[in-house]
């Protein structure tokens, strides 16, 4: 149930993010793609290691609800100061969408 609310949150950032990169279409350059997806990567090892209390702040309905509009934020703002920052993200994000179909489908595996 927990990757399924984290998958939702995490679309409803993926399609503006999508959306507004179709309208803009920055550069689509793999350095920053792959920005997107190692910092996803990193993120996800990070919270690793705190795992019980990154648990505890997300489990906040604040938490994720500014999560998702700090992302949204950035994105916002990226599209005045530099669109390809929207590159990053939609990145990012997709590649934590991986992580979280990864993460499930283990889970259903091992029982």
């Amino acid at each position: 149930m927990v990757r399924r609310r984290d998958a939702v949150l995490t679309l409803l950032v993926v399609v503006p993010i999508a959306l507004l990169l179709a309208l803009t279409r920055p550069p689509m350059r793999l350095q920053t793609v792959i920005l997107g997806v190692v910092g996803a990567l990193v993120l996800e090892a990070a919270s690793l290691g705190a795992r019980d209390r990154v648990r505890d702040y997300w489990e906040r309905p604040k938490v994720q609800a500014l999560s998702v509009l700090g992302v949204v934020g950035v994105a916002a703002v990226s599209l005045l100061v530099e669109p390809e920052v929207l590159v990053v993200l939609g990145a990012g994000l997709v590649t934590y969408l991986v992580v979280l179909v990864v993460a499930e489908s283990a889970a259903r595996i091992s029982g």
